[in-house]
């Protein structure tokens, strides 16, 4: 038995899913890395109320906003990966709603 027989078998459907799923783990890193850019303005320019408790609660500090925000990145990239490995017949329905509304953010982020 080889190691590549083990691999899942390359489909629309697996390709879709990854391409998501790579785009929704993208704009979360390019958001958290726009955060540390404008870590001197992020406490003005952060409209997200969670966001703004963990500014708050961090006195100005970035540092328990960025690690909040990569990991719940994680929980999610992972959660989305067991999803589909579980049942991806309603995996790729979830990671094409998530991915729908990270481009709307990435949108916001770059043109608002």
């Amino acid at each position: 038995m080889s190691i590549f027989s083990r691999l899942p078998k390359v489909t629309r459907q697996n390709t879709a899913f990854t391409a998501l799923w790579l785009f929704t783990v993208f704009v979360s890193v390019v958001d958290g890395l726009l955060i540390i850019v404008h870590r001197k303005d992020i406490f003005f320019l952060e409209r997200n109320p969670v966001g703004r408790q963990l500014l708050e609660w961090g006195q100005g500090n970035i540092v328990p906003f960025v690690i909040a925000k990569l990991a719940c990145t994680l929980l999610v990239a992972t959660l989305l990966l067991l999803l589909y490995w579980r049942f991806p017949r309603f995996g790729l329905p979830v990671v094409s709603a998530l991915a729908c509304f990270q481009l709307g953010l990435l949108l916001f982020l770059f043109f608002a």
